[in-house]
């Protein structure tokens, strides 16, 4: 399945990563954007086919923000079932959960059927109506870490 994929934003992992890109192998990310100001991520969000955040319970705390504001512009989102998003988030209606450290889940769940989330008028993300076009539910104005992928 051909597909374009970006690492949007920063972190500790960016030098390991863009060695793994150059690398020979199966297909990796195209690019890493690294930092990008909130009005350049709200582009990325609703251009993505689905925004993925495989993260590990134990180095994540809260909500994400990475995934309330791909739900808000309406793109599905797979993600490890971090404690927190059962808040917002049902497995299946609103996206989808991958087991912690399972390449191979979230390749199957990349590959497969996915939720398309709806945003209805009344829908509300951090204050911000999310039919306005406005994404404020962003506080520190960073997405580590997080993938991006849209279909070619």
């Amino acid at each position: 399945m051909p597909f374009e994929c970006a690492i949007v934003g920063d972190g500790e992992e960016r030098r390991g990563l863009e060695r793994l890109i150059r690398s020979p192998g199966p297909p990796r990310p195209d690019r890493i954007t690294g930092f990008l100001a909130q009005e350049d991520l709200v582009p990325l969000y609703q251009q993505a086919g689905v925004v993925t955040l495989p993260a590990l319970s134990e180095s994540h705390f809260g909500i994400p923000n990475i995934l309330l504001e791909a739900l808000a512009v309406e793109t599905p989102v797979i993600c490890t079932a971090l404690p927190s998003l059962s808040e917002f988030m049902e497995d299946g209606v609103h996206g989808l959960f991958v087991p912690e450290q399972s390449p191979k889940a979230l390749a199957d769940a990349i590959g497969g059927p996915r939720p398309r989330p709806r945003a209805g008028p009344g829908h509300r993300c951090g204050g911000a109506p999310a039919d306005r076009g406005a994404l404020r539910c962003q506080e520190e104005r960073r997405c580590a870490r997080s993938t991006c992928f849209a279909p070619r």
